[in-house]
C-alpha cells in the first residue's frame, strides 16, 4: 500500500501507528498479519519478507483457529514490527513501538 497525501494508508490507517483488526473466517490469519503489517509500514503486501520465511503460516492458522473454547495469544516480530495474534484480533505495533 502506498501513503496518501494525508499521511495514511489507503486503509486509512495512519503511517507508523499502530494498527489493530478482526480476524475473519473468510481470511487466513498469516494473510491478515501480512496485510496488517503492510498497512502499518505503509508499504504493500508484496514487498515485505514472505511470513512463511519467519514462521509456520498453516501453525499459526491452526493455532488461532483452534476449537473457540480456548484462549490463544501468540506474539512474534514480523518485519520489525511486534504483533500479537489472538482469536479475534490482530495487533500490530510499528518498529519504534513495543507490545505489552
Amino acid at each position: 500500500m502506498t501513503e496518501s497525501s494525508d499521511g495514511e494508508t489507503p486503509g486509512g490507517t495512519p503511517v507508523g501507528s499502530s494498527h489493530e483488526r478482526e480476524t475473519t473466517s473468510e481470511e487466513a490469519v498469516s494473510t491478515g498479519v501480512v496485510i496488517a503489517v503492510s498497512e502499518v509500514l505503509g508499504t504493500t503486501a508484496d514487498d515485505l519478507r514472505p511470513i512463511g520465511e519467519v514462521l509456520d503460516a498453516d501453525a499459526l492458522d491452526s493455532l488461532v483457529a483452534g476449537d473457540g473454547e480456548t484462549d490463544v495469544s501468540v506474539r512474534f516480530q514480523y518485519e520489525r514490527c511486534s504483533v500479537v495474534v489472538t482469536g479475534d484480533s490482530i495487533t500490530v505495533e510499528p518498529p519504534h513501538h513495543t507490545l505489552s
